[in-house]
């Protein structure tokens, strides 16, 4: 067999090598390691706009896929500094909701802080990431 798929991985980030065993059981000695990060297949990221109106398409606010991500805490504000929305999903999931009383929030511009623990090579890494969504319905 020539090829071997990785499955149920938590992340990407290692070094990986190969070693060939033939029919009759000859090992050869193994390949010099290639070490993979996280920067190679991208970082955890987020859009910059979702539409809320229950038509099927960017109904939530979630990241683009993604890997190697071990926990988030977010935290998504209004423009006067109020906290709309919590969570430590990955996913985030945000439906444009406010998390006290479950009403709509405005269409407009809201602010994110998140920080993102991710598995790297040198071990788990917080990276906080900020930025704006626009909520348009």
């Amino acid at each position: 067999n020539t090829s071997f798929t990785h499955s149920s991985l938590a992340g990407i980030a290692g070094c990986y090598y190969v070693r060939a065993i033939d029919s009759l059981g000859n090992e050869s000695d193994f390949s010099q390691a290639v070490c993979v990060d996280i920067d190679v297949c991208g970082l955890y990221r987020l859009p910059n706009v979702f539409t809320p109106n229950a038509d099927g398409f960017n109904d939530e606010f979630t990241p683009f896929p993604y890997t190697s991500v071990e926990s988030v805490r977010m935290t998504i504000f209004n423009r006067w500094g109020g906290i709309v929305y919590e969570t430590t999903d990955p996913d985030i999931r945000w439906d444009g909701r406010h998390r006290d009383n479950g009403q709509a929030c405005n269409e407009g511009v809201y602010y994110y802080v998140c920080d993102v623990l991710e598995s790297r090579l040198e071990g788990p890494v917080k990276r906080t990431i900020q930025g704006v969504v626009h909520l348009l319905r």
